[in-house]
């Protein structure tokens, strides 16, 4: 039977009630993927994320001409850099930073780009015109020029000795400021970050001092921010630890204020602090600690007060061998720890009011997990 079109009113009324229908449908097939790369693998494989339980269902394998190393992805979403180290058959090392597009899970390289200096992190500007990366051997710290095609012309903003072992790459909320943690010289070197060219400025004073030295918990390696309060939070390699920063807004100055251990009570041996990352709240940091004794790397958990910041020592998670990398996707249910010694990659669900890992599953990945991303 063939009905008669409905009338104009009609159909407009109609595509009124349907449109908010479609948009909420849409949000609803919206998934999340949890990025890996692999330090000792040339790839960098995407799970799937279930909402409902956190477990991970493999998704993709991007294929690396080289194994890759830091992840990072554009605030815009539809890119990503990743840097890689490629051996060549005279056993020398060149080092690349790798552009990929990103659609739906999948990452696909597009072009590579030579680096001099081998990279400990990354962080892509707002305006998606600059790549800062940080520089653990060389000491420094460069601004890559990024097309307007997304990829990297090969042109330096700013290339910046500061000292050894720059560590990692993080961005104050606004994204006008850049940090760049120091382990062994125990700082945390500051720049501002130009909104229109992507270029460095150092601030004045440089450096805010970390620990002092003949405190065991010192050395900070990498930075997050409280998402609502003016205060970063590092993790302290050496000796592992955390410490609270007051951030001013006005000059990007960093200010240290406590400090606390990460390890469990009278561990002994050698054991040091890698990432640290906090829930979306900011109710909660975690902070990963890798020992070389067998089956005692933890993630340290920590209550922060909602009204100063105040770090509280809660409790300690055992992980896989030599986790470097923690990620909490963007919900702030699940955090996930890559396990670079022992090929694993572990699956926890957050406990919203304690803030304590459950354990949802252990995952077997590639040759070294190196580091965790989600889009």
């Amino acid at each position: 039977m063939k009905f008669p079109p409905l009338h104009p009113k009609f159909q407009l009324t109609l595509c009124t009630l349907l449109t908010p229908l479609a948009s909420f449908c849409s949000i609803a097939e919206a998934s999340e993927y949890l990025f890996v790369s692999h330090k000792s693998s040339p790839e960098i494989t995407s799970y799937k994320i279930d909402p409902s339980t956190g477990k991970l269902s493999h998704f993709h394998s991007c294929q690396l001409e080289s194994n890759g190393g830091f992840l990072r992805f554009a605030p815009s979403g539809t890119h990503a850099y990743v840097n890689r180290s490629q051996k060549g058959k005279d056993k020398s090392t060149t080092e690349y930073i790798t552009t990929l597009s990103y659609a739906s899970g999948k990452l696909t390289p597009l072009s590579s780009q030579p680096c001099e200096h081998s990279i400990s992190g990354m962080q892509v500007h707002p305006s998606n015109k600059a790549l800062i990366c940080s520089h653990y051997k060389a000491g420094k710290v460069t601004s890559w020029e990024i097309q307007p095609n997304k990829e990297l012309s090969g042109t330096l903003l700013s290339d910046i000795d500061t000292d050894e072992r720059a560590h990692f790459v993080s961005a104050s909320p606004k994204n006008d400021y850049i940090y760049i943690p120091h382990t062994r010289p125990n700082s945390i070197f500051q720049f501002a970050w130009s909104a229109d060219s992507g270029a460095l400025q150092a601030l004045e004073p440089l450096r805010a001092q970390g620990p002092d030295k003949d405190h065991k918990w010192h050395e900070p390696r990498h930075l997050a921010f409280h998402h609502q309060l003016p205060l970063a939070y590092s993790s302290n390699e050496r000796g592992g630890g955390i410490s609270s920063w007051k951030f001013q807004p006005n000059t990007g100055q960093l200010s240290l204020q406590e400090t606390h251990s990460t390890l469990p009570e009278n561990q002994e041996g050698d054991s040091a602090a890698s990432d640290i990352v906090l829930t979306p709240d900011s109710r909660f940091a975690y902070v990963a600690n890798r020992s070389r004794q067998k089956d005692t790397s933890t993630i340290a958990s920590f209550q922060l007060s909602p009204q100063d910041g105040t770090i509280t020592p809660l409790t300690h998670t055992a992980i896989a061998n030599g986790s470097r990398a923690l990620h909490i996707e963007s919900t702030g249910q699940y955090l996930y720890a890559a396990g670079t010694a022992s090929d694993t990659l572990l699956a926890f669900r957050i406990d919203p009011e304690s803030g304590a890992l459950t354990l949802i599953e252990s995952y077997e990945t590639k040759r070294a997990p190196f580091w965790l991303e989600s889009q």
